[in-house]
């Protein structure tokens, strides 16, 4: 009897372990079961923001495309894509769980159909999590910049409007010294070698090189457009290679323009008697001179204000020669600059004194 008793109780022990442990294996069953309600609306709530997520990044798209003329990213247009896959498969979820909400049975007592509630509330939360995603992705989507990009034809036209600007201005340049000179010459003045040398080089700019490129681009254009109405080009023909190639060199070519204009913006002297030209000349090699003197003083300067913080101190020699040369730099040559150059008017004008004597002083200096 005790043994029969002993048995049955061993039984009901196993009996009760198993129904524990089976309780705890499905406890998360049935979390998704009893949570379907709280995943749907934790879903929706997501798609919410997702679709404002959404209408920021179509509006920055729409800016940059339709105001700029620029081309959405791949990655750009891959998350819009992906936007509209989520949102319609959430609109499935949706209807589908809100169903499930309503059917039960035994007076509301039990769920109705336990394992498509389970299954249809682990899907609600696995597409939150994957919106979750999708939306921090979105988050990087805060300018026209990180949407779209510019592309190669935009470019390139960009860097003509450029060119032709500063050669507009260069032209004007030109014509400017160029007639200025002219006039001098009727005084029988001659133009500085730099001036002409600038003359000359404006020139062959303005006649050859910039109307090279601007004929290349013309070409280019034309070529793109062959057989395409309208303004329909495919993303690859706007990102043709050699539009990419020409930008470069429109580019180099303004680089150079500008150059040449800020070469012109230096001329204080155009003309000049030839007897003035040892002076101008000596002027010139000052100019030169005085540059290098400016770099090597500039790192003698910073070498000694290193080593003072190192608490070291400058030699004797060291700070003589950093206040002779900043005197030099700071008074002396200015001075001789500026007196050579009233010298270099007084001669265009025929009532300066021998110009010699300025030369004199600046050798003495070099």
């Amino acid at each position: 009897m005790a043994e029969m008793l002993n048995a049955a109780v061993g039984a009901g022990n196993a009996a009760v372990g198993a129904g524990l442990t089976c309780w705890d294996r499905s406890a998360n069953y049935r979390r998704y079961i009893k949570s379907l309600g709280d995943n749907l609306i934790a879903l929706e709530s997501k798609m919410a923001d997702l679709r404002c997520a959404y209408d920021n990044a179509n509006r920055l798209v729409s800016t940059a495309e339709e105001g700029e003329g620029w081309i959405r990213t791949p990655i750009t247009d891959g998350w819009l894509q992906k936007v509209e896959t989520h949102r319609k498969e959430v609109e499935e979820i949706l209807v589908k769980g809100k169903e499930m909400m309503g059917m039960t049975c035994l007076c509301g007592l039990c769920f109705s159909n336990c394992r498509a509630r389970y299954k249809q509330s682990k899907l609600a939360n696995e597409k939150r999590a994957e919106i979750e995603k999708t939306l921090g992705q979105g988050g990087n989507f805060k300018v026209k910049e990180d949407v779209a990009y510019e592309p190669a034809d935009l470019i390139l036209k960009r860097s003509i409007a450029a060119l032709r600007h500063k050669t507009s201005e260069l032209y004007d340049v030109f014509q400017t010294v160029k007639q200025r000179v002219k006039q001098d010459e009727g005084k029988h003045l001659v133009p500085t070698p730099e001036v002409g040398g600038w003359l000359e080089r404006a020139q062959l700019l303005l006649e050859k090189e910039v109307q090279k490129i601007l004929g290349q681009w013309t070409h280019e254009m034309e070529k793109g457009f062959q057989g395409v109405g309208g303004d329909s080009r495919s993303q690859s023909q706007r990102n043709s290679a050699s539009y990419y190639q020409l930008s470069k060199h429109v580019e180099e070519k303004r680089v150079t323009v500008e150059e040449e204009l800020r070469k012109a913006s230096s001329f204080t002297v155009f003309t000049y008697k030839p007897a003035n030209l040892i002076l101008m000349k000596s002027l010139e090699a000052l100019r030169r001179k005085t540059s290098e003197l400016h770099d090597v003083f500039e790192n003698v300067k910073q070498r000694v204000k290193l080593e003072e913080g190192k608490h070291l101190v400058r030699t004797h020699d060291v700070g003589g020669w950093l206040e002779r040369v900043q005197l030099l730099l700071e008074k002396e040559v200015r001075e001789i600059l500026e007196q050579g150059a009233q010298e270099m008017e007084k001669g265009v004008q025929g009532v300066g004194r021998d110009s010699l004597s300025v030369s004199k002083e600046l050798h003495i200096i070099l």
